[in-house]
């Protein structure tokens, strides 16, 4: 028996080979372009068609825009203003425009940590329970200004724990104007401006379109405010130490020196109490501060 392999076989193996390259180079191979997630049965499935869902921004301490969601398979794409909340009746400033940028940070922890060791969701629950029972009665939570019925669930958590207190932090406090608020109406919450009432808007340095208060809502109500209705325009006058946006936006800007912004406006209201005296009590608190 010869060794090796024929003339006649050699061909055999070369066309059978060819026509196996062939073949195979033609078969078209599946391509995945959706993830293979199974989805929620609750949820009505469809591949590339968008849909929206409604939540509130958190970005400022303003008290909650209604944000409107664009998603796609599963994924945020798009944030915008909710055309039907109250507050900012479909505006969206440029935090929450950006709020998909802290939601897809690449330095974003992903699984919960304690110190610097990455840990489990189930650890990370073990450790929280033991803290908690631990601490039952000493436990300050600290985070930011809440809105609607968040401080009330957070109150109500702290009380089935064993107490607790719930401490607010902002960089930009409104303590003052909401002691104010409870001087004047008996009511310890911050007070609603409506701007668009008003036919001369004076400023005491008020940030109102940038970082004061409800920057979306007032600059809606501003807009409203300051534009024509039935042939007048009503004014607006900024009393501050430096044109910041909201002053640039005024009719007049009339610059002060920092700090001076109340003692400035006690002098106002002692012309004012001139012209109306009918609140004799006031006499001797505006009276220093004659213009």
């Amino acid at each position: 028996m010869k060794k090796g392999l024929s003339r006649r076989n050699l061909f055999k193996f070369m066309a059978v080979g060819g026509t196996t390259a062939v073949a195979a180079g033609c078969e078209q191979k599946p391509e995945k372009i959706i993830p293979a997630l199974v989805p929620p049965v609750d949820f009505e499935y469809m591949p590339n068609a968008g849909y929206q869902y409604m939540t509130t921004c958190r970005e400022c301490d303003s008290g909650g825009c209604g944000m409107m969601i664009t998603a796609r398979e599963y994924r945020a794409q798009k944030a915008e203003g909710n055309p039907n909340h109250p507050l900012n009746q479909g505006a969206l400033c440029a935090l929450g425009q950006a709020s998909l940028q802290t939601l897809y940070n690449p330095e974003r922890h992903a699984q919960p940590r304690s110190g610097s060791e990455v840990i489990s969701w189930d650890d990370a629950h073990s450790k929280f329970v033991n803290l908690v029972q631990q601490s039952a009665g000493q436990i300050v939570y600290l985070g930011r200004p809440t809105v609607g019925s968040e401080g009330d669930f957070i109150d109500n958590w702290l009380n089935e724990v064993g107490g607790g207190k719930r401490i607010a932090f902002s960089l930009i406090s409104r303590a003052a104007e909401q002691r104010a608020c409870e001087i004047a109406f008996g009511r310890s919450d911050l007070p609603d401006y409506a701007f668009e009432n008003a036919e001369l808007l004076v400023n005491f340095g008020a940030d109102f379109i940038e970082t004061w208060g409800h920057p979306v809502q007032n600059g809606r109500r501003f807009a409203d405010m300051h534009a024509y209705n039935d042939g007048k325009k009503n004014r607006c006058v900024h009393i501050g130490p430096h044109q910041s946006l909201s002053g640039a936006r005024a009719d007049e800007w009339l610059p002060a020196n920092t700090g001076t912004e109340a003692m400035i406006a006690l002098a106002m209201a002692h012309a004012i109490h001139q012209r109306d005296p009918r609140h004799n009590f006031l006499d001797d608190y505006l009276s220093p501060y004659s213009p």
